[in-house]
């Protein structure tokens, strides 16, 4: 933050942790925002698609109809199946019988591929911004930290979304566009970064290189410590009350510091005396 420091200094808190913390609630919004779509896909077409993550990472369990279960899993579960059966069982009979709820005509075939390249997408969003961090990056040994930390993350995620593609018998075309999508986007996100430095570091690239790096680090943040939000189902309702209270911590912030800097330069004042 030393390239700008006769405009940052201005400030009365850090910005450099309201960048962090930006980062983290844009990502923590997209998500959300893609998990109501989703639902809402769902809800109106009366169906599950082949190609569901649970966006918030809440782990929950839901009754739906007759002893039938949702299962929203964290992200080791990237993907649910498409096969939902529903078996009813009758006392004095012994035989069950199963039936699908999902009509598999080909405007459902398209709006199920468009909901798994959504989500898809939502999570190539976290890929961009890791790869915006390490084009960021100065030194050659922080770009291979870097490197090892977003390559390490990118695995296991295109691992499972690998596995959960061909549990689900997703077509080939299908497949292609998916993984395509997810593989680009860490080597954009690099290039946009190296763009932007020219090479030369953070330092060097100005104002707007600083903050992009400030969003990037939030949404790492976000990646980490994801795993361990508070499990509720209340959906954009708990995200608009963490901002809420975000901001309510921050204006208290800015008035404690702004009264103790006060105070502090009044008692300078009177030792000069």
């Amino acid at each position: 933050m030393d390239l700008c420091s006769g405009a940052l200094n201005e400030f009365d808190f850090s910005l450099t942790p309201l960048l962090t913390c930006s980062g983290f609630f844009i990502m923590y919004l997209v998500e959300e925002l893609v998990h109501m779509y989703i639902h809402y896909r769902e809800r109106k077409n009366g169906q599950v698609a082949p190609l569901v993550r649970n966006l918030s990472v809440r782990q929950s369990r839901s009754g739906v109809g007759n002893g039938e279960k949702s299962v929203n899993n964290s992200t080791a579960d990237l993907v649910e199946s498409k096969k939902d059966i529903e078996s009813h069982h009758h006392n004095g009979h012994g035989h069950s019988h199963h039936h699908s709820h999902m009509p598999m005509n080909v405007g459902d075939d398209v709006t199920s591929a468009l909901r798994g390249l959504l989500v898809v997408l939502a999570l190539s969003i976290h890929e961009l911004f890791e790869g915006l961090a390490v084009g960021l990056e100065s030194s050659t040994s922080h770009v291979w930290y870097m490197l090892g930390a977003v390559s390490a993350h990118k695995l296991v995620i295109a691992f499972c979304i690998g596995v959960e593609l061909i549990a689900t018998r997703t077509k080939t075309w299908l497949m292609i566009v998916y993984i395509t999508t997810f593989a680009i986007v860490s080597p954009l996100g690099i290039g946009i970064g190296l763009l932007l430095v020219g090479g030369q570091g953070a330092t060097a690239a100005g104002i707007s290189s600083v903050v992009l790096q400030g969003l990037a680090s939030g949404t790492l943040l976000y990646v980490i410590f994801f795993e361990i939000w508070k499990g509720d189902r209340t959906g954009i309702l708990q995200f608009f009350a963490s901002v809420v209270g975000f901001f309510i911590m921050f204006g208290l912030q800015l008035l404690t510091g702004h009264s103790h800097s006060h105070s502090h330069d009044h008692g300078h004042s009177h030792n000069r005396k």
